[in-house]
């Protein structure tokens, strides 16, 4: 992102017409000469420019962007990229891609280990625009990224060596990085996430989600603080905050607030995903916290306006009850996620059930 915005950026330095598609593909190459003394690579296969006085367009197809970041090899690749700038906003370049991309990251694994693919993912994307824009007295860049329809296919990462995709409807994210702020933060909505598999008791899509994150610190003590989460899962209503430090391990204290909870476990419950007693149990603990919170008990805030939807609220539970206010303390320990002083796996054998016939 960070190259990709450098080298958009400086298309800002056409000149006026006549002469101007010369002018823009000098700027262009010269651009990409610079790159490569700092040790990227930059390349496409056919470049063509054309504007006025003030509004100027490039069009770079089959492009490929690769470098080294923090040790590792980065791959970038589009099959065409719009670069458009207005030099009334000299500090302002909107990049709008067609067609596939492809985003690669190379690592080796130790010194004389031949190099290794870390991650591969393949983006598609509808009505999809980056707005990139840098401050005139400081070093920090923004962005804005927004799209109709966009795809993502993750073939390879450190999570999983097999295909997962995920489908985002409605995506808005504001982004900014550089001194100027301190580090990288973000403001992401996305009406409608599809998940690559279905959750127990939730299923596979996520309704009016938002994110807020930052990171900060230095490279031995990160600190990554997510400010907000939220979204709809099935019947549950969620939201989440915390934060995550770097020592010699990461170490981590979450706070997640719910309602729907119960009914989530009654359709794991129904689908053979967890145990009739466990369900059984929740909606018990539930109706007694439910009782004991009074009516005024409601769902978090949690509404589809966040990914811009003119303020309908996300729907309510499935089973048509409100459910209980539940808060539950996430950790991280030693690598292990804990459910406040019980590991997660401990609790794996509730939902060891066998589907109903």
């Amino acid at each position: 992102m960070v190259v990709l915005s450098t080298l958009a950026l400086s298309v800002v330095a056409v000149t006026p017409m006549p002469g101007g598609e010369r002018a823009a593909l000098s700027t262009l190459d010269a651009r990409r000469q610079d790159m490569a003394r700092h040790g990227w690579v930059v390349s496409w296969s056919r470049a063509s420019a054309w504007g006025g006085l003030i509004i100027r367009r490039a069009t770079l197809r089959n492009v490929r962007i690769s470098g080294v970041l923090d040790g590792k090899r980065v791959l970038y690749a589009a099959e065409r990229l719009d670069i458009s700038t207005d030099l009334l906003r000299s500090h302002r370049v909107s990049v709008a891609p067609e067609g596939a991309q492809a985003v690669a990251l190379f690592a080796r694994p130790s010194p004389g280990d031949a190099e290794g693919v870390l991650f591969a993912a393949r983006i598609t994307s509808d009505g999809a625009q980056l707005v990139l824009h840098r401050a005139a007295s400081a070093d920090g860049v923004g962005a804005a990224v927004t799209a109709s329809n966009l795809a993502l296919e993750i073939e390879r990462s450190p999570v999983s060596s097999k295909l997962i995709a995920f489908g985002l409807r409605g995506l808005d994210a504001r982004l900014a990085w550089g001194n100027a702020n301190g580090g990288l933060a973000g403001d992401i909505s996305v009406k409608r996430l599809n998940l690559p598999v279905a959750l127990p008791g939730l299923g596979k899509q996520v309704d009016g989600l938002r994110v807020a994150a930052s990171i900060g610190g230095n490279e031995s003590s990160q600190v990554v603080l997510l400010h907000l989460a939220r979204g709809t899962v099935g019947p549950v209503n969620m939201r989440l905050s915390g934060r995550l430090v770097r020592g010699l391990d990461w170490t981590g204290d979450f706070d997640l607030v719910g309602v729907g909870l119960a009914a989530a476990v009654r359709r794991a419950a129904a689908g053979g995903a967890a145990s009739p007693a466990l369900a059984r149990v929740v909606s018990l603990l539930d109706r007694e916290l439910a009782d004991f919170q009074g009516s005024d008990a409601t769902a978090p805030p949690v509404t589809v306006a966040a990914a811009g939807d003119g303020g309908r609220r996300a729907a309510p539970s499935e089973s048509g009850e409100s459910g209980a206010l539940i808060s539950v303390p996430l950790r991280l320990r030693g690598g292990m996620w804990m459910l406040g002083a019980v590991p997660l796996a401990d609790l794996s054998a509730a939902f060891d059930a066998t589907p109903p016939h």
